[in-house]
């Protein structure tokens, strides 16, 4: 049986050369993958452009699924955070009614380090940088001084996700411990059937 792991160190300005990576089946057995996708992933197993390193995965049935960012549950919620009405966390169904999140990572200086989008992380190795783990069911990218940091893990019906990261200037913390945004602090809430759970606005925008 294959292991399910796969580990990638990427250091900094280094130019990467494509490589071919046996894990589509890996993935497959994992139940991550359903086998009528391995065909493309095998073909299409790892892509490197320009300093970028990505990656995509597959989560289940969007109705089903419960997401856990921070300490707090989002159900049926397609925007779960927005900053000066930009979703920074969002999920949605794909025409087969799987789910599909999309995600942006800044640093202080609102520079976009790594995002997900429907299901396809992409992160810049340009900027900080440094550590990049990925295996089937599990993401970490972390920057040299840790203070931007995701950590994604899909268990079953529920998706865990934690953050350190910014967004116009907010100090964004989604922690299994506390989650707060700006000044806000969210501790145990449940959401379900929002539009949007939690959205904060720029006192200049105001």
């Amino acid at each position: 049986m294959p292991k399910c792991t796969k580990v990638v160190s990427l250091p900094k300005n280094d130019w990467i050369q494509p490589k071919i990576y046996p894990e589509s089946l890996a993935r497959a057995t994992c139940k991550e993958l359903s086998e009528d996708k391995i065909k493309w992933h095998k073909n299409n197993p790892y892509n490197f452009d320009n300093l970028l390193v990505k990656n995509n995965f597959s989560l289940r049935n969007y109705d089903d699924l419960v997401f856990k960012v921070g300490n707090n549950y989002y159900q049926d919620t397609p925007v779960i955070l927005e900053v000066d009405s930009v979703p920074i966390i969002s999920t949605r169904p794909d025409s087969d009614g799987l789910a599909l999140i999309s995600a942006i990572f800044c640093n202080e200086k609102n520079e976009v380090l790594a995002k997900i989008v429907d299901n396809e992380w992409i992160a810049d190795l340009q900027n900080d940088f440094w550590d990049i783990k990925y295996s089937p069911g599990n993401l970490m990218i972390r920057n040299v001084s840790n203070t931007v940091n995701i950590q994604m893990i899909t268990k079953n019906e529920e998706i865990e996700l934690n953050a350190r990261m910014y967004y116009n200037g907010h100090r964004i913390e989604l922690l299994s411990g506390l989650s707060s945004v700006g000044c806000g602090r969210f501790v145990g809430c449940l959401f379900r059937g929002n539009k949007c759970a939690i959205s904060i606005e720029s006192k200049k925008n105001l």
